[in-house]
């Protein structure tokens, strides 16, 4: 009675909550330990959910766990107003001018890191996306000097950091494990690192028009005072500490997601060979070569995106959200939640839902054409919720709905459209099943691919790609 349904949380909560919601198919509360839990299941609740002010749900009660690694001061650390403030700088960080210069970048890393398989061979999908996407998103986002510092030290250091990332750190963040010891002395590593680059960006040694840039030049709101119209304090900017958090932030949020993602896509695309020749057939009408690999061409490849709509339908990346209740009495149809208790939604669940998805553990991304059944559940041209909304959680919903959607798809896209551009694949292992126990869900066994480059290179052709990266390298860091 005192653990509740800890233990079964703690052991992969999917699977638990699926039995719950199948019994009975609205709303539920479980205790993990002292702490009620109330998900919320069906259209009605989860609209609810998603459409709540931070006034009456709120996320940062709940994700302190996060804080350890991220580091304090930011996101979940931060008093709602400040947070508020943090979410418009990425939001406008990720408009459309600044997507389109990202694509280049995407292009080079993607490039030059398939220039080192040579001609064919086999790769296992979740390593081979861990790796490029790390230096794709870190291109992207973080700025040159921070790129070139990928070493195997700092993937060492993330491996750390995310392993520090646990179900009992939701419940107890301080827990004095191995993981919790790896994942402390992670971020000082990390923090000695980039200390030294936001130091040079700081003194003008080193000017970039980057997201690095514009979080060290970012400033919060001045205080005024409301009757005189006076400043009272003048809005700071991030410290040092902070800064290096946000650059965590986006090294988690542009690569954990976007690796997993691309790992199911292609198991999901490798093993349906309906679905693999339409985004064949797309991607050689539209993006046949270098040339036509543009942000334009991939916003307009409809069945890729699809594609990957319906990849992060059944396979979301974060399995659970969750807010603290901060009304007394919130009111959800006939059943009152007691403020202070947690709710949450379950995105497997909801995702899977058969009352809602026909064919719900199918891959099937014409789901989504005109006229079909789940049309109205999701927009993959706008990656946001179509006039049906709550139904498809990947992303979340309403004001806290994932504002690095649109780059994800992006990187995902230009990512496999090049692997289909210039190769032969093939899946030569089982599909594993989703790792439920996982913080971020992969699938709990190797996907194994054979390739082979649909044009051989020669060594010339190899040294030319080599020094055509070089050269782009070289560039960005003048």
């Amino acid at each position: 009675p005192l653990l509740g349904h800890l233990l079964d949380f703690i052991k992969g909560p999917v699977s638990m909550i699926d039995a719950y919601r199948s019994r009975y198919r609205s709303m539920f509360t479980i205790r993990v330990g002292p702490q009620r839990i109330t998900f919320m299941i069906g259209a009605g609740p989860q609209l609810q959910f998603i459409k709540a002010k931070d006034e009456v749900l709120d996320q940062a009660p709940v994700y302190g766990f996060t804080i350890p690694v991220f580091g304090q001061g930011i996101v979940y650390d931060s008093p709602l107003e400040e947070r508020q403030q943090q979410v418009k700088l990425l939001v406008h960080s990720m408009n459309t001018k600044g997507l389109e210069a990202m694509v280049p970048k995407m292009i080079s890393e993607a490039e030059e890191y398939f220039r080192a398989w040579g001609n064919e061979g086999e790769a296992e999908l979740r390593q081979v996306f861990s790796e490029l996407i790390i230096m794709t998103a870190s291109s992207c986002l973080m700025g040159p000097e921070i790129r070139e510092s990928l070493s195997s030290e700092i993937a060492r250091i993330y491996h750390s950091l995310d392993g520090g990332l646990t179900p009992l750190s939701t419940l107890w963040p301080g827990a004095p494990t191995e993981k919790h010891r790896e994942r402390d002395e992670a971020r000082e590593e990390m923090v000695a690192i980039f200390s030294r680059i936001i130091a040079s960006r700081r003194s003008g040694a080193i000017a970039s028009d980057d997201f690095l840039q514009k979080i060290i030049d970012f400033r919060y709101k001045d205080e005024v005072d409301a009757k005189t119209g006076k400043v009272r304090r003048k809005g700071r900017g991030f410290s040092d500490s902070e800064v290096t958090g946000w650059l965590i932030v986006l090294l988690f949020a542009g690569q954990h997601t976007s690796s997993i993602t691309s790992t199911w896509l292609g198991a999901m695309l490798l093993s349906n060979p309906a679905a693999m020749a339409e985004v064949k057939a797309e991607q050689e009408r539209m993006a046949p070569d270098e040339a036509s690999l543009n942000y334009s061409n991939l916003l307009e490849m409809d069945g890729m995106r699809r594609a990957i709509t319906e990849t992060l339908r059944l396979y979301p990346p974060l399995i659970l959200l969750m807010r603290q209740v901060m009304v007394e009495g919130l009111q959800v149809g006939e059943h009152t939640i007691p403020k202070g208790d947690v709710v949450g939604l379950c995105a497997p669940a909801s995702n899977l839902d058969p009352r809602y998805w026909p064919d719900a553990t199918e891959f099937k991304p014409e789901r989504y054409l005109p006229g079909a059944d789940n049309e109205q559940m999701f927009d993959s041209r706008s990656v946001g919720h179509g006039l049906m909304q709550g139904f498809m959680l990947s992303f979340g919903g309403g004001a806290h709905m994932c504002s690095g959607r649109r780059f994800g798809y992006l990187q995902v896209s230009t990512i496999w459209t090049i692997l289909l551009r210039d190769f032969e694949l093939e899946m030569v292992s089982p599909l594993p099943k989703p790792a439920y126990n996982d913080m971020v869900v992969g699938p709990d066994g190797p996907i194994m691919m054979r390739y082979k480059r649909k044009a051989f290179l020669s060594p010339a052709e190899l040294a030319a790609r080599e020094a055509k990266y070089a050269a782009g390298v070289a560039a960005e860091r003048a």
